[in-house]
Parts: C-alpha cells; structure tokens; sequence
C-alpha cells in the first residue's frame, strides 16, 4: 500500500468514494464512454469520448503521488532462502558455466542458460547489497 493513500484514506468511506476524494478512478473503464453499435459493419471505426481528464489531476494526493513516480524507489528482487541457497550452489559447484547449471539436476524449473545468467546477475545485486540485511535473509 502506498503511504500517501494510507494517510488520506478515511475508513469511514466506500472505496470509491475515498478514490474519489483522493482524485483517483476506481474504475478506469468508466472514464470514457463508446458509442458502439453491435449492428455496425466491423470496418468502421467506433467513436470513444474520453472523460476528463484534468478534473483529477488537480487534487492534491494525484500530485503528491505524480512527484513519488518520478523519484521512485528502485525495484529490487528479493530472493527466498531456498532460491538463494540454489543460486549459490549452483555458482559453487558451476562457477559461470551457465550452460551446465541448466544442465543440473538442480534446475528443476528447466531455466535456460540465458535466464540462469540474468537471474544470478540479479541474485549477485541482491547478495552484495544493503536491502538483503534490512529484508534479514539468510543465503
């Protein structure tokens, strides 16, 4: 959950009605309306009406939120216990030889030598960083 939500959710409210205050649309479907006609051969093009837009943009969660996407927190993996414990064992026992850890028993999830590559890159990020100790995972 978001904490800009969390603080201007009032509990008191339905869920629409708390979207609606916060400037947000519970229902993204319903901000536009088709005139579609079920007869209409299928070439023609439909007409859409969008609503508007700018309605929400002004309240002030919406900015709050636009300016929390642009700084945005990386996105980082985290990796289970049993996942790390294969990673590494795979690297123990494989060094960088990717094509024979797809080959190994181990890899019950049949993952190729590319992803095994992209997925130790990853593993290897998580293992050497801080998040691994703030998560208080073992590997």
């Amino acid at each position: 959950t978001n904490e800009i939500v969390r603080q201007n959710w009032d509990k008191e409210k339905t869920v629409k009605e708390n979207f609606a205050d916060l400037g947000l649309v519970s229902d993204p479907n319903s901000t536009y309306r088709t005139t579609h006609n079920k007869k209409k051969p299928v070439h023609e093009e439909e007409e859409v009406e969008f609503g508007d837009v700018e309605e929400y943009k002004e309240k002030e969660v919406v900015k709050k939120l636009e300016q929390q996407s642009k700084t945005g927190a990386p996105n980082i993996r985290h990796f289970s216990p049993a996942e790390s414990e294969l990673w590494e064992g795979l690297i123990g026992q494989h060094g960088s030889d990717y094509k024979a850890m797809a080959r190994d028993k181990r890899n019950t999830h049949q993952h190729t030598p590319k992803q095994i590559k992209r997925k130790i890159e990853s593993y290897l990020t998580f293992r050497d960083s801080e998040h691994k100790t703030k998560m208080g995972c073992v590997g």
